[in-house]
């Protein structure tokens, strides 16, 4: 009886030391299989960073332009769960070789982040960057995960040219010109009455420009078409053509512009440019109010003939050549009502043309400065378009007569051979004469 029991104690014995044993195999082999799952996403390679781009960067038509010579290189970093340190590596690389030009080196981030780097001075040219993600960064030797590589990007940060100029044979600069299209009852009649030539240089993609003097609304690029009513306008070889609109009210106004380039950077500079509208007139067209010396009635007794230019109001003007001081030239023009009218003349100043006063129907016009005779200096080294104020003056309706009398010439001026006749500067280059009427 006492055998019989210590032999059932002992196979109690043997049963409990075998589950003891089950129970440690299948722990081991738990931990041997959650080791192995950790261990094979470590070295799987990590992941791989998305969304790259670069700071301020910006898309022209089919290029994306960054304006910075330190480019703010960015990627998102993927959240990823039972990790807890990553690093990046960023490499910027110029095209289209894909050299290395930085390298930012190991860079403790975060996950579910957005990681940046900024890399050091580059010139302007074409670039891509790539980078890479390590996760368990603290553990010697973990893998790198593969490169993800950006869209291709330029660095440009050189400026356009600034703006050379503003013309306007249309609106004169700080003078009157055509009158507004804006009714006193606040419609609109027609079309522009007019436009505004801007010139810059061969980098010149674009203008933008204000009536105000602030830059709104405009877009950071050279748009793909033109707006007159609003900012931004392009150019062709560097020269754009602004209608003005026709509701401007009558009065001053201020133009401002800056060049764009085909980054859309800036220029440096902001060229102005004043001028005034004439007062609403019933029925005028673009043109109605000038009287254009190669077409009206001329009296003179010195040599005259008709020249072709380009910047002439219609491509054509009237020049007098006289070799002696004290000629006259008669032009007739038309005052279309009983009104006060600002007379304006427009001409060519040359190298070769002297000085001259002007009289309004035989009456001499005064510099309302001095009180003197007005001078009209129509010296230039280079020719150039230009629209002087002769006066202001009370006209009825009909034929009336405005008289150029040369002076004497420039002391600058020089003699030239034109037409026959031996000019020692007293010749005269007119386009037109500009009646302004005021109510």
């Amino acid at each position: 009886m006492q055998g019989w029991s210590r032999t059932k104690q002992r196979r109690a014995q043997l049963r409990a030391g075998r589950r003891t044993t089950l129970v440690s195999v299948l722990a081991a082999t738990i931990l041997l299989i959650v080791t192995t799952t950790a261990s094979a996403v470590t070295t799987s390679g990590g992941v791989t960073a998305t969304d790259l781009s670069v700071l301020q960067q910006r898309t022209c038509g089919a290029t994306t332009y960054v304006p910075s010579s330190t480019p703010q290189l960015r990627a998102s970093v993927p959240q990823q769960p039972d990790f807890h340190y990553v690093a990046a590596q960023f490499q910027l690389l110029g095209a289209p070789d894909r050299h290395v030009v930085a390298d930012s080196g190991s860079i403790e981030t975060m996950l579910g982040t957005v990681t940046t780097w900024s890399a050091p001075t580059v010139a302007d040219g074409r670039y891509v960057f790539r980078i890479r993600l390590q996760l368990d960064s603290h553990v010697p030797a973990s893998p790198w995960g593969a490169w993800a590589v950006s869209p291709p990007f330029v660095v440009d940060v050189t400026l356009p040219a600034d703006p050379t100029s503003i013309t306007s044979t249309d609106f004169p600069e700080e003078l009157y010109g055509e009158p507004t299209g804006l009714s006193p009852d606040g419609s609109v009649t027609g079309p522009s009455r007019g436009s505004i030539t801007f010139l810059g240089g061969a980098d010149t993609k674009a203008f933008v420009y204000s009536w105000f003097g602030a830059f709104f609304g405009v877009t950071p690029c050279p748009a793909t078409t033109s707006d007159p009513s609003g900012g931004e306008i392009l150019t062709t070889g560097g020269r754009a053509v602004l209608p003005v609109p026709p509701e401007l009210q009558a009065g001053f106004h201020q133009l401002y512009i800056r060049a764009v380039d085909r980054a859309g950077n800036w220029s440096s500079r902001t060229l102005s440019y004043f001028f005034s509208i004439a007062p609403y007139i019933a029925g005028a067209t673009p043109g109605s109010d000038r009287a254009e010396a190669e077409s009206v009635p001329v009296t003179t007794r010195a040599t005259t003939y008709v020249e072709r230019r380009s910047s002439s109001s219609r491509g054509a003007e009237r020049v007098t050549v006289t070799s002696r001081p004290g000629q006259r030239v008669a032009l007739q023009v038309t005052a279309p009502q009983d009104a006060t009218y600002g007379i304006q003349l427009a001409g060519t100043e040359g190298d070769h043309f002297g000085t001259v006063n002007a009289l309004v129907d035989g009456v001499v016009q005064l510099d309302p400065h001095t009180g003197a005779p007005l001078l009209i200096d129509l010296y230039r080294a280079t020719a150039q378009h230009i629209e002087v104020f002769v006066g202001s003056v009370a006209l009825t309706a009909g034929t009336h007569t405005v008289t150029l009398v040369t002076i004497a010439p420039n002391p600058f001026s020089r003699s030239v051979r034109d037409h026959g006749v031996v000019d020692h500067g007293n010749s005269i280059g007119l386009d037109f004469l500009r009646l302004v009427q005021f109510p």
